[in-house]
């Protein structure tokens, strides 16, 4: 499979399973899609989907805008790890384009669905308002449901397919890759950008494309009806004539390390700039902020506890400014709780949300 001869043969992290083609004397040589390992030639052992691509939608922002959004994203973090700060994302941001089969299908079936027509009843409601009945009326809308067959002959074009595990997940979160704007394949886009080859035949990508062509079939039959709605669309015995073709879409990719040294891999959609990853925030950031609030609380309790006992032997009304102290003691003592307690609510606020933290694996992992 040649992209271009400035481009090394198919190289496998055996980490995530990624098989993708550096450019010819590129000097990091780590998985873009996982950053845990170095790439190493493909064995014999290992399979590569073979096909080329015709299509490719061009990164659409540059790396400073990706960055920028990068930094938008990170700032919600409170107490961000140390090399978020340091600048670690841009020394680690790397561009990948990655598959996606589109499929065109001549479809020929039997259907059967039942095509729902808006329509308005008109009714009225009494209320009693200020010591009086009133009359109003009340407009509500129904549907009226009525059985279809019939047989379709139509073409289908355009429906994306995975061509990589947990690709449509990666789509939905990066809000898609506008696949109007893919152009005819030529390897002066690809800019030096790494490439992801396909790890799914189009016989396997078949079985997620074939309800969104379903789909797509029972839109058209909505619209033929003039129907509002549509449900139930069933097919019976679809015989189909496809024709598939290889798109590549752009992302950026980089990493963070963690409190527990793990890489948190980020996302950027190569044209819409939209970023997904796993964010973390980090407890030895927040600790010092809080040794220091406690110190300051703890040494403020010992003093008003001395000054309140001292005024009180000397002038009992007096001793009032010790209990204040103490009052400023306890305040520093929420202050320093506060950092540990943000940080603790945040991580267990996105692991139970985490998104495509390092997918697209082997369907194995």
């Amino acid at each position: 499979m040649t992209f271009s001869s400035s481009y090394s043969p198919p190289l496998v992290c055996e980490v995530c399973g990624s098989i993708l083609l550096l450019p010819n004397g590129a000097g990091d040589r780590t998985c873009p899609n996982c950053f845990r390992d170095a790439l190493d030639p493909v064995t014999q052992g290992e399979q590569v989907v073979q096909g080329t691509p015709e299509g490719i939608v061009p990164f659409a922002i540059g790396p400073d805008e990706a960055l920028r959004r990068l930094d938008t994203f990170t700032q919600a973090i409170p107490f961000r790890p140390k090399e978020i700060e340091e600048g670690a994302l841009r020394q680690r941001l790397r561009q990948t384009y990655l598959p996606v089969w589109l499929v065109d299908a001549d479809l020929e079936t039997i259907w059967k669905a039942e095509v729902g027509y808006h329509y308005q009843v008109v009714s009225h409601k009494e209320d009693y308002v200020s010591g009086a009945w009133r009359t109003r009326e009340v407009k509500e809308t129904r549907t009226r449901w009525e059985p279809r067959v019939g047989r379709m002959q139509t073409r289908i074009d355009n429906v994306p397919a995975p061509a990589l595990d947990g690709f449509m997940q990666l789509m939905r979160q990066l809000d898609g890759f506008d696949l109007k704007r893919m152009q005819p394949f030529a390897p002066e886009h690809l800019n030096g950008a790494a490439i992801r080859l396909a790890a799914r035949t189009t016989q396997d990508a078949w079985v997620d494309a074939e309800p969104r062509v379903q789909e797509a079939a029972s839109g058209e039959v909505q619209r033929a009806a003039t129907a509002d709605e549509i449900r139930d669309f069933a097919w019976a015995q679809p015989q189909f004539q496809h024709n598939w073709t290889q798109v590549l879409v752009p992302v950026y990719t980089t990493y963070y390390l963690d409190d527990d040294d793990e890489k948190q891999v980020l996302f950027v959609n190569g044209v819409t700039g939209t970023v997904n990853g796993d964010r973390r925030a980090s407890m030895r950031r927040a600790q010092p902020r809080a040794l220091i609030f406690g110190g300051i609380g703890l040494a403020a309790g010992a003093i008003s506890i001395v000054l309140a006992l001292v005024l009180l032997l000397v002038f009992p009304p007096a001793a009032l400014v010790g209990l204040a102290g103490l009052a400023v003691a306890v305040g520093f003592g929420v202050a320093a709780i506060s950092p540990v307690v943000r940080v603790m609510q945040f991580n267990n606020r996105t692991q139970n949300a985490q998104v495509w933290k390092t997918t697209l694996t082997k369907t194995s992992q």
